[in-house]
């Protein structure tokens, strides 16, 4: 009864729009105690004092709701990231691309935690990331920078599939600039860049991204 009463002060304090948005941010916080698999539909609407019928309202299932918390979390990262690489050339994106990533997830281990997963399951929700970093590799592979490869996304799926591992890193306690460092040293080396070219951006990147205003949380 109790779990009932509460219910409809929720209902009374949020519009539609609000309550849609809280189901989506309480899943955040059960999705990084629970981890995204282990978390379940009425653990989050019991964390969110709602109804399962409620959650059924703004989402057909679970995987939608997925969806939602990685458009909330990776999508706008990657927006927030690209904003900051204006007038950069494609090998200067992915180098601070690496590194505003870490950064981000040492700032808010929370969200870190919930975007590891991501990585590691090369999820749907990655496809406004992916999308940017193939058009990234596409332009450097265009003007010489990288090495041709056909199909691009193959070094996509590398660079993500390293954003995994580094993720667990930085939340495992390594630090955020070092791991940013390496990750985006590796992934140009990959990419083709010679190994001092690609210290010498990864380093540039780690300095860059240090500055205020950039990625910074």
């Amino acid at each position: 009864m109790g779990n009932q009463a509460s219910v409809p002060k929720v209902r009374s304090r949020l519009s539609l729009e609000d309550r849609r948005e809280h189901l989506v941010r309480t899943a955040v916080k059960v999705f990084a105690q629970d981890g995204i698999g282990g978390a379940s539909i009425l653990k989050i609407t019991q964390t969110a004092g709602v109804s399962n019928g409620t959650f059924y309202h703004y989402f057909s299932n679970k995987e939608e709701l997925e969806e939602a918390v990685g458009a909330l979390i990776v999508q706008d990262l990657a927006t927030k990231i690209r904003d900051d690489q204006s007038g950069l050339g494609p090998a200067e994106r992915i180098a601070s691309g690496a590194v505003g990533v870490l950064r981000r997830v040492a700032a808010d281990p929370e969200l870190g935690s919930i975007m590891a997963e991501y990585f590691e399951q090369q999820s749907l929700v990655l496809r406004q990331t992916a999308d940017s970093l193939d058009a990234d590799v596409v332009e450097g592979m265009g003007t010489g920078i990288f090495v041709d490869s056909d199909p691009s996304r193959f070094f996509v799926g590398m660079i993500i599939a390293m954003f995994g591992s580094a993720c667990r890193e930085v939340l495992a306690g390594k630090a955020a600039d070092e791991m940013g460092e390496r990750v985006a040293a590796a992934q140009l080396r990959m990419l083709g860049l010679g190994t001092a070219e690609a210290a010498q951006m990864a380093s540039w990147a780690v300095l860059r991204v240090g500055q205020p205003g950039l990625v910074d949380g």
